[in-house]
């Protein structure tokens, strides 16, 4: 009779059954008892025969057999001097014989799998060892996983043979769309299929693993393995690679995949119970994997690889082995540019690249020696800390993800952990320099390092060497970095309690229109500087919230006299423009002085502040009205940073800090006064010839010349004592808190008037510049075509104009509101004569052909208008038409392209370099200037 084995197909041979001899004495009971003791003679030989190595016998063959196989190629010099090389290796057996556990040999294989499943991946375990896994993907396409537990992390030999069998399956796929990735402990090929070629390329790829290795198929692979290692391999020496024969390859990669852990991993849009149809029924079944995962493995210390890539970018990235569990922390503390932190002692740029097995850091730096000694130091800074100091701004941090709604890993963190991620930090790494070099060109760009295997990356010609930093002989300087180190404190500026709020009214509620007196025209001019005087009280809105009802307006409310209100729901984070009023009875070129600056002091005091680690952002900006910070930040902390900046305008202690930024900017207006013919006549005196209140950059220059140090301080104290604001509000805050973190300010109860020349016909200036630069050969000319006060119509026109001349022409041209009129400014630089250039522009606007097509596209740019900036812009020239942007875009679709141009101001700018006083006076005796102030207009706000 068959065993069920036998009849399966699974074992061949008939047992060997001892036969006894007969008893002449023998009964029917001895019958029985003999027939007992050969069933019990049969399971005994069945039982020894199961304890028996066939495989292990089968894998004893001698290498030479196997080589001998195969015929051997013609060799040419090359070759015979490759095949010396691999000669004298000695045997693989006996390199690798220490390594692999002995493995247990079985003759008997079942089709049936155990259902199995592991944290979230669950699938079938076969009996040989295989495990299946199937991930339902609805992309239409199938893609096979081949995952082995065993990684490069080993010996030198084992690194090169494993990306040699790697790129060998990658070449014998069903298909091109074939890729590999070696990590540090785990190996896999990806195959990407079609559905319907799911059981044929199982069927290739089972071929691939049992198919004979040629040595041709080898001997091509060993220049580009010996490139990619030098990217992967840490324990590299200064070597070429060195790989077994065949035979060698073929018995090293049977040897792995019979005793580490085999997975195949299939993501597909058909069933599992198809998949697991094609799998069982396929000869991947048929063979014996193994169970064992590759443990851990320490690095060298400070071992580190160069390597240069030529490439046409010129970043630097350091590589780094590490659980991306603790690196993201790591990096927020490379990115602290606190008080001496690691970003303001260095001046080193990272950028994190996300990936599973390395921290990828992007630096600007070339000292790549001391950007390895700095991080390396750095980490023993941290490893020195207190707990209590980690804890702290790990708590920073934690609450700093929150707010930004990122996940968080629930795994506690505490300092030994930490000490841990830091080890790995400090005991390898990869340097690579990408750059233009003197050998072969190549192209690398961000994407082939952020989306693909480092690995499978086709650099080219690389510039290798492994490097063993001394530390030993940077003791002293290393102790001075260190000292010099500050970790940041535990800062208010992160809200642990972080609710969004909900505001609703109870009754419909419109926003009041609020309509202000007309400009005034006048004809005795004094003086172009503005006139002080107190505004007309204007009465806030009143309005009662409830959780919920009718929502509230669209446009800005009005909660007290100079401050204005809009709720947002879908955000924890609020916007504040608000404008400092300068000090009332300062002279205008000294306050401009004073303000410039303090926009720059300011600016560098915020610069590393703990707000701006906690996701603060702070503008300052100056005019001729005041101080204008434009802040976001977090609704629930806000307080704090406004309270801040209003204490720092009280306390102006650094003195050198102040001289360094008066000397830059009067160099900054030295240069752009002397050598920039366009700053000199759009900045200075195009506004000036409008009657707007500027100043001569001479007159800026000397202002700031004359400032002292006791000045710039008082003047500053009383601005912030004596604060008078004019404010915006966006975010998810209530009026009662806006007015609570402005308490220590009361709103703005005076205006400044303003003059602005009234443009009626049309006016010619012409002047002569001297200058330094190379400009001072070139002539200019401005051209303002004025449309007087706003109409929506004539308004419209002027955009149409404006976008058909950025289109088609390379005049400069922008729509432009100066004072509280509106027009066209068209400027231009030429060797041609002033009023030649002028003439141009003339003949331009003539031939204008407006469409359709430009309107829509007008239409489209202002889509995005309405937004915090629109309202800012609105509320601090005083012009409360928030609807106004709506009444544009009806104006725009309805435009008939006409535009009624009031009058026009034309100034010729004749370079000095060109012309002597004689030739300029012939030069201009043609086109003689004309201007002269008939009227203006005087207004207590702009447009």
């Amino acid at each position: 009779m068959l065993t069920d084995e036998e009849q399966q197909g699974l074992v061949s041979g008939t047992p060997q059954v001892t036969q006894q001899p007969q008893s002449p004495f023998v009964t029917i009971w001895g019958y029985i008892q003999t027939l007992i003791l050969l069933v019990l003679i049969f399971f005994l030989i069945k039982f020894a025969s199961l304890n028996k190595h066939p495989l292990k016998e089968q894998i004893q063959i001698p290498i030479t057999d196997i080589i001998a196989d195969e015929p051997l190629p013609k060799l040419d010099d090359q070759d015979n001097q490759i095949l010396q090389f691999l000669l004298n290796q000695d045997e693989l057996s006996t390199q690798i014989d220490d390594i692999f556990v002995p493995q247990e040999d079985f003759e008997e294989f079942d089709f049936e799998a155990d259902p199995w499943q592991e944290g979230l991946q669950r699938g079938w375990k076969f009996k040989n060892g295989l495990r299946l896994i199937v991930e339902e993907f609805d992309k239409g396409k199938t893609t096979i996983i081949f995952d082995i537990a065993y990684g490069y992390h080993d010996d030198i030999q084992k690194n090169d043979n494993l990306l040699a069998v790697f790129e060998y399956l990658k070449q014998n796929q069903c298909t091109d769309k074939t890729s590999f990735q070696l990590q540090p402990f785990q190996s896999q090929l990806i195959i990407e299929v079609d559905n319907s070629e799911l059981e044929e390329c199982l069927i290739q790829f089972y071929d691939s693993l049992q198919s004979d290795i040629h040595p041709t198929s080898i001997d091509p692979l060993y220049e580009k393995i010996g490139l990619l290692l030098t990217v992967v391999e840490y324990k590299l020496e200064d070597r070429k690679p060195e790989y077994g024969d065949s035979g060698q390859l073929q018995y090293y990669f049977s040897q792995i995949t019979s005793n580490y852990q085999v997975q195949l991993k299939i993501k597909s849009p058909l069933t599992e119970e198809d998949i697991y149809m094609v799998v069982s029924e396929s000869k991947l079944t048929s063979q014996k994997y193994g169970q064992k995962v590759q443990e851990g493995f320490v690095f060298d210390p400070i071992l580190y690889h160069y390597i240069k890539v030529n490439s046409n970018e010129t970043y630097n990235l350091l590589f780094y082995p590490v659980s991306k569990r603790q690196a993201e922390f790591f990096v927020h503390l490379l990115q602290l540019k606190t008080q001496n932190s690691f970003q303001l002692l260095t001046n080193i740029t990272f950028t994190l690249y996300p990936n599973s097995e390395y921290l990828i850091l992007q630096t600007e730096s070339n000292d790549y020696q001391s950007t390895i000694k700095y991080v390396y130091s750095f980490a023993s800074y941290l490893k020195r800390q207190t707990e209590k100091n980690i804890m702290n701004v790990h708590k920073d941090f934690i609450n700093f993800q929150i707010i930004n709604n990122r996940l968080i890993d629930d795994i506690e963190f505490t300092k030994k952990v930490f000490n841990q991620f830091l080890d790995q930090i400090q005991t390898g790494m990869i340097y690579i320099q990408l750059g233009q070099f003197l050998y072969q060109d190549i192209t690398i760009t961000k994407d082939d390092i952020q989306t693909q295997n480092i690995v499978n990356q086709k650099f080219g010609n690389l510039e290798y060497s492994a490097n063993l930093f001394d530390y030993s002989s940077a003791t002293d300087l290393d102790e001075q970095f260190i000292s010099n180190l500050r970790m940041p404190n535990l800062t208010n500026y992160i809200p642990t309690d972080n609710g969004i709020i909900k505001l609703y009214t109870q009754s419909q509620m419109e926003s009041t229109q609020i309509s202000l007196k007309d400009p005034e025209i006048f004809d005795n001019l004094i003086s172009t500087e503005p006139e002080i005087v107190q505004t007309t009280p204007i009465q806030p809105i009143e309005f009662h919230f409830q959780l919920s009802g009718h929502e509230l307006p669209k446009y800005p409310l009005q909660i007290s006299q100079d401050l204005w209100w809009l709720f947002q729901h879908d955000t924890r984070r609020m916007s504040m423009d608000i404008l400092i009023h300068k000090l009332q009875q300062s002279n205008l070129v000294q306050s401009k002085a004073i303000l410039k600056v303090a926009q720059k002091y300011i600016e560098k005091q915020f610069e590393n502040s703990d707000a701006i680690q906690a996701s603060f952002d702070c503008i300052v900006e100056s005019n001729y009205k005041g101080l204008t910070f434009m802040i976001t930040g977090w609704s629930k902390s806000f307080y704090f940073f406004f309270n801040q900046i209003v204490t720092s305008l009280q306390q102006i202690k650094d003195e050198l800090l102040f001289n360094q930024i008066k000397q830059e900017l009067i160099d900054d207006f030295n240069q752009a006064y002397t050598e920039r013919m366009q700053f000199y006549a759009l900045q200075y005196l195009f506004p000036k010839l409008m009657l707007r209140p500027v100043n001569d950059p001479v007159e800026i220059i000397n202002a700031l010349q004359n400032l002292d140090f006791s000045t710039f301080q008082e003047y500053l104290n009383k601005m912030a004592t004596d604060l008078r604001y004019t404010a915006f509000v966006q975010g998810n805050i209530n009026p009662n808190d806006v007015k609570q973190i402005l308490q220590k300010g009361t709103p703005n109860v005076y205006e400044q008037s303003t003059k602005t020349l009234l443009l009626d016909k049309k006016y010619i200036y012409n002047t002569k510049i001297q200058l330094k630069s190379p400009e001072n050969k070139l002539n200019a000319c401005v051209l303002f075509l004025s449309t007087g006060l706003r109409n929506y119509d004539n308004l419209a026109t002027l955009l149409l104009y404006q976008l058909y001349f950025e289109n088609h022409t390379e005049l400069q041209v922008r729509f432009k509101t100066i004072g509280n009129i509106d027009g066209l400014l068209i400027y231009k630089q030429s060797t041609q004569e002033p009023w030649k250039i002028a003439q141009e522009m003339e003949d331009t606007l003539k031939s204008i052909q407006l469409t359709d097509q430009l309107k829509q596209q007008v239409i489209n740019n202002l889509h995005n208008e309405l937004n915090h900036e629109y309202y800012w812009d609105k509320i601090q020239n005083r012009n409360f038409a928030f609807s106004e942007i709506e009444l544009l875009r009806d104006a725009i679709q309805s435009s008939e392209f006409n535009v009624f141009w009031q009058g026009s101001l034309t100034i010729q700018i004749y370079g000095d370099g060109n012309y002597s006083e004689q030739e300029y006076n012939k030069a201009i005796q043609n086109h003689q200037a004309n201007y002269q102030v008939d009227h203006f207009y005087q207004s207590f706000y702009t447009y």
